[in-house]
C-alpha cells in the first residue's frame, strides 16, 4: 500500500493507518518504544579475495568469493559478555535538530543512563565501564567536541566548562580550588564502517589524481573539468570503487606482473625491495586505460 493514502481501502473500513500504526507500535504513549526490543537482522557478507598466478606466457587472476549469513555480523569475535543475552532498546523519537551540541549531549546521557554507566550508576557493581557509540557524518564531529568540552566538577557533580570552573569554584566552593572529570569519558567514539570506506576512497583519489588517477578518469570518459571535480570529488560511491577497481587492476598488470616475470627469468627472490631493479627498465604505457 502507498505510504500517500494512509486511510484503508475498504469502503467499508476508511480507519487511519497513521493511527492504527501508533496503536500497533506503542509510539502514541511515551516511554513505550524505550522498552521495545530491538528487531534482529539477518546478515549475508560477502567477502572477496582477489590473487593472481603468473607465468612466462601468461597472468591469470583468481577472483574467490565467500558468502555467509548470520544473525550478527560480529559472531566470530570472542565476547565477553555474560552467557544471558544483553537486553537492548531503543529509544523515542526526539523531533530536535539532532546536530547540535545540546540535542548530542542530552542524546549521549540518555544512552549512558538506559545502558547502566557507571557514571550515572556509581554504586551499581555491574555497572559498565565503557561503551561503543557509532555515529555517521556530522553527529560524529558535532560529538567530539560535546565529549572535548562537557565537563563535571567532582566536588559537587555540576556541569562546568574550562572556562567557568573559576567562576564555579568561587560562588559554589567559597574559592575552593576543585578538580574537573569529563562526563562522557566512558563513550568509546566510532564511526560507521561505510564512512571509513568512503573518506579512504576519497582521500586516496584526492592524493594521487595528480600523480596517474586524473589520466585514467580522462581514459575513462570523465574528460571534462566537470567531470574531472566530479571523480576526484568522489560523490557517487559506486563510480568511485569502480575508478579505483580499474586502476588497481591496471597498477597489477602495469608494474607487479612484470616484475614478477622479470625475477623469475633471472631466478632472483621477490622482494618488496627488488622492484628497484626496474626502474630504469620499465617504460611507460597507458595499454590498461583502454
Amino acid at each position: 500500500m502507498e505510504r500517500s493514502r494512509r486511510k484503508c481501502i475498504n469502503p467499508e473500513c476508511k480507519v487511519s493507518l497513521e493511527s492504527s500504526d501508533k496503536e500497533v507500535q506503542g509510539s502514541g504513549i511515551l516511554g513505550t518504544a524505550l522498552v521495545a526490543p530491538i528487531r534482529q537482522f539477518h546478515h549475508r557478507v560477502k567477502e572477496t579475495h582477489l590473487g593472481f598466478v603468473i607465468d612466462d606466457k601468461e597472468a591469470l587472476v583468481v577472483v574467490k568469493a565467500q558468502i555467509s549469513e548470520c544473525n550478527d555480523e560480529l559472531q566470530h569475535v570472542p565476547s565477553n559478555h555474560p552467557s544471558h543475552p544483553v537486553k537492548a532498546v531503543a529509544g523515542d523519537t526526539v523531533f530536535v535538530n539532532p546536530n547540535s551540541q545540546e540535542a548530542l549531549k542530552k542524546v549521549l546521557q540518555r544512552v549512558g543512563k538506559a545502558a547502566n554507566m557507571k557514571r550515572y550508576n556509581p554504586s551499581d557493581p555491574g555497572a559498565r565501564q565503557w561503551l561503543n557509540v557509532i555515529m555517521d557524518g556530522l553527529p560524529y564531529l558535532v560529538c567530539r567536541k560535546v565529549i572535548d568540552t562537557v565537563l563535571l566538577c567532582t566536588e559537587c557533580g555540576d556541569e562546568v566548562t574550562e572556562d567557568s570552573v573559576t567562576d564555579h569554584c568561587l560562588k559554589g566552593h567559597s574559592g575552593q580550588k576543585c578538580s574537573t572529570a569529563s562526563e562522557f569519558d566512558w563513550v568509546l567514539l566510532r564511526i560507521g564502517k561505510l564512512h571509513y570506506e568512503m573518506n579512504m576512497a576519497r582521500h586516496f583519489i584526492d592524493l594521487n589524481s595528480e600523480v596517474f588517477l586524473s589520466k585514467l578518469a580522462s581514459e575513462l570518459g570523465f574528460v571534462s573539468e566537470a567531470a574531472q571535480k566530479f571523480v576526484r570529488k568522489g560523490s557517487d560511491h559506486h563510480k568511485t570503487m569502480s575508478v579505483l577497481r580499474v586502476g588497481h587492476m591496471g597498477l597489477w598488470k602495469e608494474l607487479l606482473i612484470p616484475y614478477i616475470r622479470d625475477g623469475l627469468n633471472a631466478k632472483l627472490p621477490i622482494s618488496t625491495s627488488g622492484c628497484q631493479r626496474l626502474v630504469g627498465k620499465m617504460q611507460p604505457t597507458t595499454t590498461f586505460l583502454g
